[in-house]
């Protein structure tokens, strides 16, 4: 022999078989499929909860963004000396500042500069407003912010398909607008 060994140039003995040593590389289906078991039932178990986390992410944002614009509206009021009402429509789901007198000469309302409309994403709605001894939980209320910094106040409940409630009040003295996530007796 020439000093090679007899296993030749390609890793294989002279005989056809596997290299000494050496096992085969891979995986049989059997595991495969355990895996693919495995990553099904946690795609099941988890797949909901992340959901439920999307779902509260985009109500959690739309009760930040009606707080804002509250905040707007009072902000607006002060700085501008006129007075500033938000109308929470319960019919169309949706939130209009509406700033100095509003109204048209046919009494409609008229949409100035600086004016905003906000509409809820779907999954969440109006639940109610509280305003002194009144409330309502259909048709039109409104929180009016006045010059001086103050407000009508209230309370605005929102609530989301999970029955999530969160409050945003509006103090009357002051006119500042805070939340937070309600109970069940917010509901």
């Amino acid at each position: 022999m020439n000093g090679r060994n007899r296993t030749g140039l390609c890793g294989r003995s002279a005989a056809g078989g596997r290299r000494a040593g050496h096992s085969r590389s891979g995986f049989t289906l059997l595991e495969l499929l355990v895996v693919l078991a495995i990553i099904g039932l946690s795609a099941f178990l988890v797949g909901p909860r992340i959901a439920d986390s999307l779902s509260n992410m985009e109500f959690v944002s739309a009760v930040k963004k009606v707080a804002a614009s509250l905040r707007y509206a009072r902000n607006r009021a002060a700085v501008e000396r006129i007075p500033c009402r938000a109308k929470v429509d319960f019919g169309e789901n949706r939130l209009v500042i509406v700033c100095g007198d509003g109204e048209t000469e046919e009494g409609e309302e008229a949409k100035g500069a600086g004016d905003k409309e906000y509409r809820l994403p779907k999954g969440v709605r109006w639940s109610r407003v509280i305003r002194e001894e009144e409330e309502w939980d259909s048709g039109t209320a409104e929180i009016l912010f006045l010059p001086s910094g103050g407000s009508s106040g209230g309370i605005v409940l929102m609530k989301n398909d999970r029955e999530r409630v969160y409050e945003i009040s509006v103090d009357f003295v002051t006119g500042m607008v805070s939340l937070k996530e309600a109970g069940d007796e917010g509901v």
